[in-house]
């Protein structure tokens, strides 16, 4: 027998929890734009932005302006070191005064939120303040208008990390000429005003809600932003300070093994910093002079008689640990070249070819190289028949028929493989 269903009562049950009646609701309404109004009073940088707002303000003979409820200056963190700039105010905005809001802001905010950022560090505008009418892309003459205006919220702001969401604000910053499909993904030092900065272009999130198929290309951009704030050592939320730590010759046959831990500072020119076996020797020494200018930086060492004793690999970590404790300051996070870190560390994070993918590993690698090419190119002077001064240790043609000819000295590593078998040979 078949038992005839209530219809009625399945489509009441479905209708309740549809509307989720069993929610506790409050009197006041909730506010669902979480925005940082007086963040601007507490911030160094208030009188400035609130004197750049009044100009906005008052700006005379403007239809954006006319046809507007409110001015949308900003959101966001001022002290912030990442800057995001859209297109301009939609109906939302304008009738809040506050930008990215209602679903375009929580795909946004969703958006910072996978690569650990949130309103609290991170500003925000638009390249126009006032609401275009229908919510239309603002024209040529009118980008042009308010692009003094955005120029000097730049310079006040001073981002290290300046995004351009959608096409307007790429064209506004970059050029008329610029297709956000083919500009989007890549980063560009620019001067905007008196402000250096790293730039990226991505697309607006209205856009993504209209393509959503787009949103892969979204997150390649927004995981190269987050390298680029490892990158720049930015102090986000609690002064983080970040140590980059690399070592040199663990692949020669003579000398020590030598690591650097380095912490850069915040308004160091990252342009010329990268692998050390990228650089050649001469250049290397002035980026190594500079880098000691602007950083916090550590040497550690492992010998001979180390490496011989506990093998290659663990005098490296050696060394690392070394240079680590060493530093004056206390980093707050580590990051290592390669896939091996010391024991006994905390808040570290290893990084395969990290000399060439972080700015902090890629000076420490420079700092050590430098340190240990000019150790022996001193001692090459007491050794002069293996031409260390030119091969540094390793094992080239010139080393090795030195070693033929003249024997091993105290600075050989004798439990490498040539000169381990020329022992045996002795022997």
């Amino acid at each position: 027998m078949i038992k005839k269903i209530n219809t009625k009562l399945v489509k009441l049950v479905k209708y309740y929890s549809l509307i989720n009646h069993n929610l506790i609701y409050e009197n006041e309404a909730i506010n669902r734009y979480k925005s940082n109004k007086n963040l601007s009073i507490k911030s160094p940088k208030g009188k400035e932005l609130q004197e750049l707002k009044s100009a906005i303000s008052n700006i005379k003979n403007c239809n954006l302006k006319e046809n507007s409820t409110n001015i949308v200056f900003s959101d966001g963190n001022p002290n912030a070191k990442i800057m995001l700039i859209g297109e301009g105010p939609g109906a939302n905005e304008d009738l809040e005064g506050i930008p990215f809001i209602g679903k375009t802001g929580e795909l946004l905010d969703k958006m910072l939120l996978s690569i650990n950022l949130d309103r609290d560090n991170v500003y925000i505008t638009n390249v126009v303040n006032f609401r275009p009418p229908e919510n239309r892309s603002p024209t040529e003459e009118e980008i042009n208008r308010y692009l003094p205006y955005l120029i000097k919220h730049i310079e006040i702001i001073n981002p290290k990390i300046l995004i351009l969401l959608g096409s307007t604000a790429l064209n506004a910053i970059l050029g008329n000429e610029k297709i956000i499909s083919e500009a989007r993904g890549k980063w560009i030092e620019k001067k905007i005003g008196k402000c250096n900065t790293s730039i990226i272009a991505s697309f607006h999130p209205a856009f993504l809600m209209r393509q959503p198929d787009q949103k892969k290309l979204s997150w390649n951009d927004l995981k190269m932003i987050r390298k680029k704030i490892i990158d720049l050592v930015l102090r986000l939320k609690n002064n983080m300070l970040v140590a980059g730590v690399d070592e040199v010759g663990r692949g020669c046959l003579a000398g020590p093994v030598v690591s650097a831990a380095v912490i850069l500072n915040d308004k160091i020119d990252l342009s010329s910093i990268k692998d050390s076996k990228k650089i050649n020797f001469t250049q290397r020494l002035k980026i190594a002079d500079y880098i000691k200018e602007n950083s916090c930086f550590a040497i550690g060492m492992a010998s001979v008689e180390e490496i011989f004793k506990i093998n290659i690999l663990q005098a490296s970590l050696l060394s690392m640990s070394r240079a680590i404790e060493k530093l004056r300051k206390k980093p707050d996070q580590i990051l290592i070249d390669g896939i091996f870190a010391p024991k006994g560390l905390k808040n570290f994070k290893t990084i395969i070819k990290g000399d060439e993918k972080i700015k902090c590993i890629s000076a420490a690698s420079i700092i050590a190289k430098t340190y240990r090419d000019l150790l022996m190119i001193k001692l090459s002077e007491k050794f002069s028949n293996y031409l260390w001064e030119k091969n540094f240790g390793y094992g080239t043609k010139a080393h090795l028929e030195g070693l033929k000819k003249y024997g091993i000295t105290s600075h050989h590593r004798k439990g490498f493989k040539p000169i381990h078998n020329m022992l045996l040979r002795q022997s």
